[in-house]
């Protein structure tokens, strides 16, 4: 796809794009520091957003999201204990 040419990318929002899938190829972006996802319809994010190293900054809200993989799950409860430990 197109946008993998984009491999320095930094910075992508992809908020109210109804796609429901998050593709693939946006995995591949390993410059990614911030991605937005809100309002996509999203019902489920493959554990593989964990190979983005670099990503700083997820927004996942209004979506419909139902399962997480477990590796998600523990990084979203160790980030939210790390908000709330002073």
């Amino acid at each position: 796809q197109e946008i993998t040419r984009l491999s320095g990318l930094t910075n992508l929002y992809l908020n109210g794009n109804h796609s429901v899938v998050l593709p693939y190829e946006i995995l591949e972006l390993s410059c990614l520091k911030r991605l937005g996802l809100s309002q996509t319809q999203l019902t489920e994010l493959p554990p593989e957003i964990l190979s983005l190293s670099n990503l700083i900054e997820l927004d996942l809200s209004r979506n419909r999201l139902t399962d997480l993989a477990p590796e998600i799950k523990q990084l979203f409860h160790e980030v939210t204990l790390m908000k709330t430990v002073p």
